[in-house]
């Protein structure tokens, strides 16, 4: 049973987790933008420590485009890193993968949709020795089966205006491999 004002979500629950600009990728080959798995690590605060889960979106209590204007809000107050995409996944399907993973619902006055993915492992302190670790190969198939959910805009003009915004924040969008 799905419940909204905090507790562990139903089996069915479709979650929605934002991918920053830093966890994208060109993917020369297929000749696209790729998600990096690091976007599914547990993100370590400017102190250092980790957080306890990986945020969510419920997908039962937001619309797409809730979740997104909620996010352009959230990173617009600091160093603006913005969220152009979003994979979603499926709250059985986590459960399924490992023992000890759990979807609860965290909503807060500014997120009611929000919940966190707890059990995950905890990353590496440098982001090189990642995919060595139990936190990586998480990460990794974390990304394999989440779906490519949304872009936070349909409008060319507007990815190009927040494209540019991105590269004048000093968080540089990734680049075209040169072939």
């Amino acid at each position: 049973m799905s419940d909204d004002t905090g507790g562990v979500l139903a089996c069915s629950e479709i979650l929605l987790r934002g991918v920053q600009w830093k966890y994208l990728e060109w993917d020369q080959e297929a000749r696209k933008v790729a998600v990096r798995s690091d976007a599914f690590l547990r993100p370590r605060r400017l102190d250092g420590t980790v957080d306890p889960d990986l945020s969510v979106d419920r997908l039962a209590l937001s619309t797409v485009a809730e979740s997104f204007e909620r996010w352009s809000v959230a990173f617009s107050k600091g160093n603006w890193t913005g969220m152009p995409m979003a994979r979603s996944l499926h709250t059985g399907r986590l459960r399924d993968l490992a023992a000890g993973l759990e979807v609860i619902a965290t909503p807060d006055g500014s997120n009611p949709a929000h919940a966190g993915i707890y059990g995950l492992p905890e990353p590496p302190e440098q982001r090189s020795e990642t995919q060595m670790t139990a936190a990586g190969t998480m990460a990794t198939t974390l990304l394999l089966m989440s779906c490519s959910a949304a872009y936070g805009t349909d409008d060319v003009e507007e990815r190009v205006r927040l494209r540019d915004e991105h590269a004048r924040s000093g968080l540089h969008p990734p680049k075209p491999a040169r072939g």
